[in-house]
């Protein structure tokens, strides 16, 4: 018994009793806090994905802006080169 109350006030776990009640408690300790990181890495899985695809999207967005800027880049200078006038080809 004063193993037990030993161990409960915070001493060394000396007894075959208290030794297992201690194996236990550390064992639910560590699966209580894997639980809360599997828990916590899934959050920041679901959180990685949604910023990948944002991010996708943002990227495929700034690409179809830039090549629209380039096609009318493009038409104006061959529309100059073919001597077309200015008002012919503005978009407006």
């Amino acid at each position: 018994m004063n193993n037990l109350i030993d161990y409960i006030t915070g001493k060394v776990a000396n007894g075959n009793l208290t030794s297992r009640i201690d194996s236990k408690v550390r064992e639910a300790i560590e699966k209580k806090l894997w639980k809360e990181y599997m828990t916590y890495k899934e959050q920041m899985d679901a959180e990685f994905k949604r910023g990948e695809k944002k991010g996708i999207e943002k990227g495929i967005e700034k690409g179809i802006e830039k090549g629209i800027e380039k096609g009318i880049v493009i038409f104006i200078d061959d529309k100059l080169e073919d001597n077309v006038p200015e008002k012919t080809y503005w978009l407006s």
